[in-house]
């Protein structure tokens, strides 16, 4: 709302000019405002909390919403806190202090849990808020272009303090402007970076929406990725140890950090070493 503010009171003193017409004004309110509602929808809607106090008849659902994969979510998956079975595609969020079904991830900027219920106003604050941060940029970089028109800027000659003087280019241009219109320059500069970000976030949630994955389980899945490969490598490692008559015998500690099917011992055959390779692999 603050930027907003600064944009009116330091902008729009210079719509309409040669390149903005006087009803951008006016168009910027709704604009914007439907910008607040989409952020207040996605901050006070209900994501899908979920905790002991739940009615059963919700947690019912809950559980049957989604089916268990029994790899990245079990129905055998307690949360202690909450005190119930978290449902598939949930997730137990330690600000919130509770599980959250379809969970995205905690928003800082909504001050909320990103799930089922609100993840697509978090979607929609995210494309207005593209929307208005490119619309403000645009304003503001005709309107520079307005104003280097209005003081036929790039046949000036600028001076120092200590009587130097420069010919006009892009950069005096922009520090000059920078200097006489600071507040109105600061707020374009930061709806122009607050636009890379969001448009990095927008890419981000299409990719995830493409896939049906949540950020959860995105990096869930990055997670596994990386383990099996792990695991993968650590048991080749041993197997070509066995076929090169070396003597080899991992440490228990890795034995452990791998063995999560419980099908790995240290003094296995090699046959049966190659066969837990292949199913690693496979």
């Amino acid at each position: 709302m603050g930027g907003y503010y600064l944009y009116v009171m330091y902008g729009f003193e210079h719509v309409p000019n040669t390149y903005v017409a006087g009803y951008h004004k006016y168009i910027s309110l709704p604009f914007m405002t439907a910008c607040y509602w989409s952020y207040y929808m996605a901050s006070a809607t209900d994501p899908g909390r979920l905790n002991k106090s739940t009615d059963d008849v919700i947690k019912e659902r809950a559980l049957k919403r989604y089916g268990f994969d029994e790899i990245l979510f079990s129905d055998k998956n307690w949360c202690k806190t909450c005190e119930i079975v978290k449902p598939a595609r949930s997730k137990h969020c330690s600000l919130c202090n509770t599980c959250c079904e379809k969970m995205d991830h905690h928003c800082v900027w909504i001050n909320n849990c990103v799930g089922l219920h609100n993840y697509k106003y978090f979607i929609l604050f995210l494309f207005l808020h593209t929307g208005i941060c490119i619309y403000g940029v645009t304003i503001g970089l005709l309107t520079a272009q307005h104003l280097i028109d209005e003081q036929d800027l790039w046949n000036k000659t600028f001076y120092t303090r200590n009587g130097q003087h420069f010919k006009a280019d892009i950069w005096i241009v922009m520090q000059y402007l920078q200097n006489e219109h600071e507040m109105f320059a600061i707020v374009v500069f930061l709806c122009g970076v607050v636009t890379v970000m969001l448009i990095g976030f927008i890419g981000f949630h299409s990719f995830l929406i493409y896939n049906d994955y949540s950020t959860n389980e995105f990096a869930k899945r990055q997670q596994l990725t990386k383990f099996v490969a792990d695991r993968v490598a650590f048991l080749l490692k041993w197997e070509k140890a066995r076929d090169d008559g070396k003597a080899f015998k991992p440490a228990q500690k890795a034995i452990d950090k791998y063995n999560i099917g419980k099908d790995i011992q240290a003094d296995m055959s090699t046959e049966l070493l190659k066969e837990r390779v292949n199913h690693a692999q496979y």
